[in-house]
């Protein structure tokens, strides 16, 4: 989990309701906030198209021993926390982390309930946050978040 603090960039894209992508951008600011803790506050986010910005956000990834791990999203643009459990595959070096929820939709009006979020590090200067979602039986890619050093 070390590998994520620090400050980044981010480039963003959601798959819209209507198949379509959208894009965004963003800062992001990762801190460890204990010896198990790591919190990543979003700042800038804005959306192509929108002249505003969309708003910011904060994600609490945690680990606890004999638990597992933890993932909790709240954003702005949708004042909701969602929450997920985690495992670390080392296979891949990458964290998946299944939500618990069974309300909601996703930005794009996926339903969260069928979401698997990969988190995975590409280096000291990059990594990457995927959302999957299952479409007519099939894993779908309906977000990413790829984080680089400014």
């Amino acid at each position: 989990m070390q590998a994520f603090l620090g400050d980044w960039k981010m480039n963003i894209w959601v798959l819209g309701k209507v198949e379509n992508r959208i894009t965004g951008t963003g800062h992001a600011t990762a801190n460890s906030i204990g010896s198990n803790v790591i919190r990543i506050a979003y700042r800038d986010m804005e959306a192509q198209g929108d002249d505003d910005t969309v708003g910011a956000g904060e994600t609490l990834l945690t680990y606890e021993p004999g638990q597992g791990f933890f993932l909790e999203n709240v954003f702005d643009f949708t004042n909701e926390k969602v929450s997920a459990v985690g495992e670390y595959m080392p296979h891949k070096n990458a964290f998946n982390f299944y939500v618990t929820e069974n309300t909601g939709e996703l930005v794009g009006g996926n339903v969260r309930s069928l979401v698997r979020i990969e988190m995975r590090s590409s280096g000291a200067s990059m990594w990457i946050a995927e959302t999957f979602t299952h479409i007519d039986g099939k894993e779908v890619q309906v977000q990413q978040y790829r984080f680089t050093k400014p």
